[in-house]
């Protein structure tokens, strides 16, 4: 009978993903204390700064969500990654071209945060079937199974 091992998680493949989600988790909370922020504008704006104001408060909360969502399975989401990246850094050359130097510098820098993070975590496996990720870990599935391969009995453990 053939058994297949289930390797156990390499550490620094482990300190590279606790230091992505480490830096995921500070931009989902700058986000966070931006959403909280801008309330107070929201609610002190009028007529058509009100729309704006709002339009600002969800895409902060948008990004508290999506930052947090991409700590928790950083290779789990394909695509969310490289949006994310993009819009950031779309800011930061509008920012740089309209003069909003904190506008470049604040979405510049997280834009930068959250390539390293990308990397850290390798975040572009997410475009990968989960089969082909498993597979390239080692985790060959037993033919006819769909699922991680194990031992068929008890005995065969031992």
């Amino acid at each position: 009978m053939t058994t297949h091992a289930i390797p156990v998680r390499r550490p620094a493949r482990r300190a590279r993903d606790h230091v992505a989600r480490v830096l995921l988790l500070l931009a989902a909370l700058g986000a966070l204390v931006s959403t909280i922020t801008a309330t107070g504008d929201v609610a002190g704006a009028t007529g058509d700064t009100k729309v704006v104001e709002a339009w600002r408060l969800f895409g902060f909360a948008m990004f508290t969500g999506l930052f947090a969502l991409l700590a928790w399975r950083p290779r789990g989401y394909p695509g969310v990654w490289e949006l994310a990246i993009l819009n950031k850094l779309g800011l930061a050359v509008f920012g740089a071209a309209a003069g909003a130097a904190a506008l470049l510098w604040i979405d510049g820098g997280l834009a930068v945060l959250l390539v390293v993070a990308y990397g850290l975590a390798k975040g572009y496996r997410a475009w990968q079937p989960a089969r082909r990720r498993r597979t390239q870990r080692g985790l060959t599935p037993a033919p006819g199974r769909r699922t991680r391969a194990r031992p068929a009995s008890r005995a065969a453990r031992r």
